[in-house]
């Protein structure tokens, strides 16, 4: 935890200079960050069930898209879906255990978004590496970027909101 919370100065340091939200909004922010995360685990629960659909459903090597364009899925396929899965699942769990210290406002939580806002981009680059076939390794780079500050921002702002117990 002491390299995360290294990690969570910096990240807190870079974000600094951009302006920040009413107090209003980073008050309600914080307040509802527990059912925000609730609806993130809904959403990335949906990802793993369409990426579990691409491992199990069709068992053979040709299949179908929602679109009914016949896809090849080679082992390769099956191998990035799996890693894709893990963080999935990883992510899920994680955001899980926050909730409830969310609903209490206890930094735990907060800790705990910040190392999804991690594995999240971590999954990002990691899923480029090995998938070849996908956007551009600059658009890639891009969106993780971009995502990145938008998450270490609407962190940061909220941060203060939750109190470390001892």
């Amino acid at each position: 935890m002491i390299k995360l919370n290294k990690i969570e100065d910096i990240v807190v340091d870079w974000v600094k200079p951009i302006p920040h939200l009413p107090v209003s909004g980073s008050k309600w922010l914080a307040k509802n960050f527990w059912w925000l995360a609730l609806v993130g685990v809904i959403l990335i629960g949906l990802a793993a069930i369409s990426s579990l659909n691409v491992l199990s459903l069709f068992g053979n090597s040709m299949s179908y898209t929602s679109w009914y364009a016949p896809v090849n899925l080679t082992g390769w396929t099956y191998f990035v879906t799996f890693v894709s899965l893990i963080f999935l699942a990883v992510e899920i769990v994680i955001i899980s255990m926050a909730i409830d210290p969310l609903k209490k406002m206890k930094k735990r939580g907060w800790d705990l978004m910040f190392l999804v806002m991690l594995i999240s981009t971590a999954s990002i680059i990691v899923n480029q590496l090995i998938n070849f076939n996908s956007l551009s390794p600059i658009t890639t780079l891009l969106i993780s970027v971009i995502a990145f500050v938008i998450n270490a921002y609407l962190l940061s702002e909220v941060k203060s909101y939750f109190i470390k117990v001892k």
